[in-house]
């Protein structure tokens, strides 16, 4: 392991994923970014045969697709109380004071979220986190929250694990960068926009990182014109998924300023 990447695992711990290894080993059914959390999670020694099985047996026994619509209502009904895995929002009903919840895959009718997970996740609220979530069924009639007004029966998300980063501390995250000297974070930087530092000198890697720029800086635009197959698009893809990438030769205002608004 290389002297940045030490640093790295020191300092964040389970939010540093080996990419490459991970690419090797792709889980389908779910976004990339989940299962490089969910084998992080497993294979905190390394990725192995083993890590990787009981990753998947973990996805294959909580994940339901949306055919599955019937078979998770009936074990609810059944059990009253199970775990999945799956993008789940919030949303504030003013009407009827309460949050409602959803999930990507199976839409419940319903379903409500314990009100303490959406200020301890507060991404619930914006854009959905994915995670293992647990839901209670309350059938019709049964006391839910100390009120019997249940007619038609409650779903509550009432515990919430994410798998992916729901709340982002700047400040830990300033305390181990401050713990990593800058040629290793540049470095760092660089492979992580799935180039290999060790062809690029300190101007070059400078100019690379000068790509950056806008996705960290407000008021800050730039526009990146070349022959095909310089990667550019794949710069930026790999940079953030709120860059916008423009194919062919011409860019006209209304693409720019229109379209993409």
């Amino acid at each position: 392991m290389e002297k940045w990447e030490q640093q790295l695992v020191d300092n964040f711990g389970a939010a540093v994923v080996n990419k490459g290894l991970v690419l090797e080993n792709e889980i389908s059914g779910i976004p990339r970014y989940v299962s490089e959390y969910i084998l992080g999670s497993y294979a905190i020694d390394g990725i192995t045969k083993e890590s990787i099985e009981e990753a998947n047996n973990f996805i294959n026994s909580n994940k339901y697709s949306s055919r599955e619509k019937e078979l998770l209502k009936n074990k609810l009904v059944s059990d009253y109380t199970i775990k999945v895995l799956d993008k789940f929002k919030a949303e504030v009903d003013t009407r009827k004071d309460q949050v409602n919840a959803s999930m990507g895959s199976v839409q419940l009718a319903n379903m409500i979220a314990n009100r303490s997970l959406v200020k301890e996740h507060q991404r619930l609220l914006i854009d959905g986190i994915w995670g293992l979530g647990e839901l209670r069924y309350y059938p019709p009639g049964m006391e839910y929250d100390g009120e019997d007004v249940n007619k038609e029966g409650i779903i509550e998300l009432k515990r919430f694990k994410p798998l992916q980063l729901s709340n982002i501390s700047l400040e830990d995250f300033k305390k181990g960068r401050s713990n990593i000297d800058t040629e290793s974070w540049i470095n760092a930087l660089i492979s992580t926009v799935g180039l290999n530092y060790n062809n690029y000198d300190l101007r070059k890697k400078i100019i690379i990182l000068s790509r950056m720029i806008p996705m960290v800086e407000e008021s800050v635009f730039l526009m990146e014109f070349g022959k095909p197959g310089t990667g550019k698009t794949y710069c930026f893809e790999n940079i953030s998924a709120y860059s916008r990438v423009i194919s062919g030769s011409a860019v006209t205002p209304a693409q720019l300023f229109y379209n993409l608004h």
